[in-house]
């Protein structure tokens, strides 16, 4: 089990999507220099696009540093309990953790997974 969060994507329905904490959406044809394309939140501007895509991204973005701003920060071991999960399912992490130490005698990944596993707890 993992405590990673991740903040689920905006569903959006033409150019607006509805969340929790109120509606996106987005209208074009407004000049600005940062697009014109402006995105806004219950009605009020909080960003600008050049294209749907861009003021989609801007959307999420809000939405997320919202979401995870209400949130209290990992803890060393939950954190750790994260890091365990993606090195032993991951093979480019694998790979890239015996990349930085080629010369080093043994595992490093077996050393690196013990770290975390008494960080974590023993997990």
């Amino acid at each position: 089990m993992t405590d990673t969060v991740t903040v689920k994507p905006l569903v959006w329905d033409a150019n607006h999507a509805s969340t929790e904490i109120g509606l996106y959406a987005y209208y074009t044809g407004f000049p600005h220099k940062d697009g014109d394309t402006v995105v806004q939140l219950n009605e009020k501007i909080i960003g600008y696009g050049h294209n749907k895509d861009e003021a989609e991204a801007a959307a999420q973005a809000d939405y997320e540093r919202r979401i995870l701003s209400a949130l209290e920060p990992q803890t060393p071991a939950q954190a750790a309990r994260v890091l365990l999960d993606k090195l032993e399912n991951s093979q480019e992490v694998r790979q890239l953790a015996w990349a930085a130490t080629p010369d080093a005698p043994g595992d490093f990944g077996k050393w690196f997974r013990a770290a975390l596993r008494a960080i974590a707890g023993g997990e």
